[in-house]
């Protein structure tokens, strides 16, 4: 097993935003599980500061100034403000800059992947340490484990495509959804 210097985790870390950060956008297939508490599953596409994320009970819309949740079980559509819908969460560069300067990074071969081990420097931290798995020819994650608080949970990455979305298919498309109840809590 070879083990890496925490300059050359840093650097996989760097390769790996790379891919998520092209300029027409990407999609992924995962599956965020929390032991038996919490088991989500769905398609993420992304592009910028806008998403779409399809899972079993809802579908979420953000064009960057409007998020609308769709509920398909409820037959509703709540609208939000994107910052209120992403308070606490930051982008992607902005992720990496605290992983690379809260965490004590060392990094192994683990097969076809690099396992990034991330322990929280400060005892405080939400998220205490993690593992992230990176495909070592694509740089794509393809599983992430980590502790909050004493609980482990993972996230399964899969079917990472590159795209060239059109900023439109971000944005609720109502003539589709001419019956839902709309709770705007802009």
């Amino acid at each position: 097993m070879h083990a890496y210097t925490e300059q050359e985790a840093k650097q996989v870390l760097e390769n790996t935003l790379a891919q998520f950060t092209h300029k027409g956008g990407a999609k992924i297939g995962y599956r965020f599980k929390i032991s038996r508490l919490f088991d989500r599953s769905g398609t993420f596409m992304f592009k910028d500061d806008k998403s779409l994320a399809f899972g079993k009970k809802d579908i979420v819309w953000n064009n960057g100034k409007t998020v609308w949740i769709l509920d398909k079980k409820a037959r509703s559509v709540k609208i939000m403000n994107p910052k209120e819908s992403r308070e606490g969460h930051k982008s992607l560069d902005e992720e990496l800059e605290l992983v690379k300067n809260s965490y004590k990074l060392s990094m192994t071969d683990d097969g076809d992947n690099y396992c990034i081990h991330m322990k929280a420097i400060k005892r405080k931290a939400d998220i205490k340490q993690g593992y992230l798995y990176v495909n070592k020819k694509t740089y794509v994650p393809v599983h992430v484990r980590m502790k909050v608080a004493f609980i482990w949970a993972t996230i399964d990455i899969w079917d990472f495509e590159k795209a060239d979305y059109k900023d439109e298919m971000f944005t609720f498309p109502s003539h589709k959804y001419p019956n839902v109840k709309v709770i705007d809590k802009r």
